[in-house]
């Protein structure tokens, strides 16, 4: 009887290290299927964050412009007077151009464009290919805001004084 006893107690062993064996592997299997879940979570979340990270890049990148904008708008706002200015402006073009050579300034017809009212004019002068050059140059720094649109140059048959016909802009409030 003794050895039925310990038979079961063998058998009850037996069982229970089973049991305990299929556990294991049951949470073995478990733990790798969490894992690889897991990898894939993490794979997602690092295409996220890839993915956040382009876009802070971008509007690192906007924010750059508008900053941009913002500079060249505050720029703009202080070279437009707020009156358009037409003598002022005839006595800037006369100074910068010089010599007596301004032929003519006739301005055109005034509009209101998105950022402020345009006021164009056409210059006409004579002067040699350096001066034209000075005379553009002092028009992109002047104190208020030229545009020039186009430039026409017709050379003389004698001398070294070009017949120049400028298009600009200059702009208020």
């Amino acid at each position: 009887m003794n050895k039925n006893i310990s038979l079961d107690a063998k058998t009850l062993l037996i069982v229970m290290l089973a049991l305990i064996t299929v556990g294991l592997v049951v949470l073995t299997g478990l733990d790798i299927r969490n894992f690889y879940l897991m990898r894939g979570l993490i794979s997602e979340q690092e295409a996220l964050a890839d993915s956040y990270r382009s876009q802070i890049a971008e509007l690192r990148a906007i924010q750059a412009k508008q900053a941009s904008i913002d500079y060249l708008m505050a720029q703009a706002t202080t070279k437009i007077p707020t009156a358009p200015d037409e003598p002022g402006v005839i006595d800037f073009i006369s100074e910068t151009v010089g010599d007596g050579a301004l032929r003519s300034i006739t301005f055109a017809e005034r509009f209101q464009n998105n950022v402020a009212n345009e006021m164009p004019a056409t210059i006409s002068l004579k002067c040699t290919y350096p001066k034209l050059i000075s005379i553009l140059d002092t028009l992109t720094t002047a104190e208020r805001l030229y545009t020039v649109s186009k430039v026409s140059i017709s050379s003389p048959e004698t001398g070294d004084e070009l017949s120049v016909t400028l298009s600009v802009s200059t702009y208020f409030r």
